[in-house]
């Protein structure tokens, strides 16, 4: 059996993380955020974002602005096919996360980060998963104004090299 795993990526200064790792044979599946290396206009910022878990979802989201990152976030292990959608504006997200029990919630709720009620692992059978992000506009917060999504291992290293950063977490966790 093929265990494929979703990986968010963030290029972003303040999320680093190390590369998952499985017995099985691993379909990596990537997503990346990137930030501006110069000083973008107000509505170049990613400010939102979203999750779809079917059509009707992606029809309202396409109608209300929102942009589409190609790939689906359960992609070979069945379940609903999972898109992750964005919108631009003028206040950044500057973190993003994924939490798979109530602790990391609580914590994520503590430091005022906005949840996405949609779980990742929907119709697949694995443990519930939630994306989260956080708006800020301190010193340490740094804009995120471009995603990204791969399947391609091999273009990890290509993503590493080109400052993209990943957020470390199964998304198709059992």
């Amino acid at each position: 059996m093929t265990h494929s795993i979703s990986v968010l990526y963030i290029y972003a200064a303040d999320l680093w993380s190390v590369q998952q790792t499985s017995a099985h044979q691993l379909t990596s599946y990537c997503l990346s955020f990137a930030v501006s290396t110069h000083e973008p206009t107000m509505s170049t910022y990613i400010s939102e974002l979203e999750v779809s878990l079917n059509a009707d979802e992606e029809r309202d989201l396409r109608r209300t602005g929102f942009n589409i990152i190609d790939g689906n976030l359960n992609a070979g292990v069945g379940g609903n096919a999972i898109r992750l959608w964005y919108k631009y504006g003028s206040v950044p997200i500057t973190k993003v996360q994924v939490s798979f029990n109530n602790e990391m919630a609580d914590g994520l709720i503590k430091a005022a980060y906005k949840k996405i009620y949609k779980d990742l692992n929907a119709g697949a059978g694995g443990c519930d998963l939630y994306l989260w992000y956080s708006q800020g506009s301190g010193e340490f917060d740094t804009p995120i104004v471009e995603i990204s999504v791969t399947t391609d291992a091999a273009n990890e290293g290509e993503k590493f090299a080109s400052g993209w950063e990943r957020v470390a977490c199964d998304l198709n966790r059992e």
